[in-house]
């Protein structure tokens, strides 16, 4: 206990005891040297409704929590191995008491065995799988648990799959109890962050099963198998296989009407399927466009945005871009452009312009108030918002009206700087932006005006191939104009 005399740590042990409430909270804020947040976090595990930072230990609350505490970036990495390294105990001692449980000796505590914090994470690995196939149904559960715990972590996730793992899990999916499915779907989920692993877990017949738990099971086995499917279908083969499995039906089931963790997984994992082109046109004909684009307008943050890249992803088909505008998809993805965070605005661009290169779409997202947002991103957005902005608003400029419209919201100065002093991939987007609007008679002088021709004359100088063809395009639309023309030829160039 902390002397009264040593007033910091005094103050601290108040703060301690008030998150004492929060099992293993105090410990985690000071493995991860976090404990100037302490407080805060446990306000935010209070709000949460968490008792323990066991449920906590998921990519999306993490980030979550990092969020809403204000965690910087080196301060979340910190929070991230710290709950591995806490995971990997916890999984050590399970380990050992299902080995002891199998060989008749009694089960080891933390205070009866103290080696147990120096296991390794793997070492436990082969009783864990012995126990999933052999044990009882506890210590079934109990090894599930335990591998979905140390599966956090990249070395333990091939380990488990060189020891073979992935199919007494799968086969705890399909015929186990509730509490087996539900950690064996946990366990998956965390082994698929594995590229081989996506493709074991498939061989060994996992995505039915998880598919199957989709479904019908109960609302944690949901949401793991969600979870689980969302990593299985970064792989492309597994995009077709579970399509071909029905997995998209239950999904769009489940960003309807899920609760607030089965949403989110469940726009990941049709975000995930939607690269594929024919389940674009599936998750379409299964309803999908009118839950996601419910989650775009009022999900929360994370929602939001799975839920936009799957727009995004969907928007790339020709029929697509006009469900989603008749669903009412413009208005909130104009919204997130506006107020979105940092990933949320640049998803958001794009889908904007996947969906302008329907014609009506391009007037659409005009009168939802697109182009002032977008403008705004170009001039004051982070690298990927501005290059992204500055590419919507190039295809939103073959609209004759919006040609005008970006020139009235102040879009041509920014363009123009990121002609000037942007990235290679910003430069490009800026300048077809720049020919698209230098059509407009009005815009060919503002652009001058704006000091648009020396950056254009120095891409056609000095720029790479592309840059050079489209500068020297927009040049010659400028040159249209007597006065430009004379600018022009006294830059130097020769068009």
């Amino acid at each position: 206990m902390p002397s009264a005399r040593s007033p910091p740590r005094a103050r601290r042990a108040v703060s301690s005891a008030a998150a004492a409430t929060i099992d293993g909270l105090v410990e985690l804020v000071e493995r991860a040297r976090l404990s100037h947040k302490l407080e805060d976090m446990r306000r935010w595990c209070d709000t949460n409704g968490a008792v323990s930072v066991d449920e906590i230990n998921d990519a999306t609350l993490v980030q979550k929590l990092a969020d809403e505490v204000g965690l910087k970036e080196l301060e979340r990495k910190r929070l991230k191995e710290a709950l591995v390294a806490r995971s990997e105990t916890q999984a050590a001692v399970q380990s050992r008491a299902i080995a002891n449980q199998l060989a008749g000796a009694s089960p080891p505590t933390a205070t009866s065995d103290p080696t147990l914090t120096a296991i390794s994470p793997a070492s436990g690995i082969p009783e864990l799988i012995t126990a999933l196939q052999t044990g009882s149904d506890a210590q079934k559960e109990e090894a599930a648990r335990a591998l979905r715990s140390l599966a956090a972590s990249k070395e333990t996730q091939i380990a488990i799959a060189r020891a073979g793992g992935i199919e007494p899990l799968v086969t705890l999916v399909q015929s186990g109890k509730d509490g087996q499915k539900e950690w064996a779907a946990g366990a998956l989920c965390n082994l698929a962050i594995h590229k081989e692993n996506k493709i074991a877990i498939a061989r060994a017949g996992g995505i039915a099963p998880l598919v199957a738990l989709v479904q019908s099971g109960n609302d944690g086995q949901k949401e793991q198998a969600a979870a689980a499917l969302r990593k299985l279908a970064v792989n492309e083969d597994n995009q077709i296989a579970i399509a071909r499995a029905g997995g998209i039906p239950p999904l769009v089931t489940l960003v309807n009407s899920g609760n607030e963790g089965q949403k989110e997984w469940a726009a990941g994992a049709l975000c995930s399927l939607a690269v594929n082109d024919d389940n674009t046109i599936a998750i379409a004909r299964a309803g999908g466009i009118a839950p996601l684009v419910a989650l775009v307008h009022s999900g929360n943050d994370v929602q939001k945005e799975w839920a936009t890249r799957a727009l995004q992803n969907l928007a790339v088909n020709k029929e697509n871009k006009v469900a989603i505008a008749h669903e009412g998809g413009i208005a909130p993805l104009v919204a997130l452009v506006h107020s979105g965070n940092d990933v949320q605005k640049e998803k958001a661009a794009i889908a904007l312009q996947n969906l302008a290169l329907n014609m009506d779409n391009k007037l659409a997202i005009a009168i939802a108030g697109g182009i002032p947002p977008l403008v705004a991103l170009v001039q004051s957005g982070n690298g990927g918002q501005k290059e992204e902005a500055a590419a919507a608003l190039r295809i939103l400029a073959v609209n004759d009206n919006n040609k005008i419209a970006i020139a009235r919201a102040g879009g041509i100065s920014p363009l123009v700087t990121l002609v000037q002093s942007g990235n290679d991939s910003q430069k490009e987007a800026a300048t077809r932006a720049l020919q698209n609007l230098s059509v407009n008679d009005d815009n060919k002088i503002a652009i001058a005006r704006e000091g648009g021709i020396a950056p254009l004359v120095a891409l056609v100088q000095s720029g790479n191939n592309s840059q050079k063809e489209k500068a020297t395009l927009v040049l010659q639309n400028l040159a249209k104009n007597e006065e430009n023309r004379r600018m022009i030829s006294s830059s130097g160039f020769e068009g």
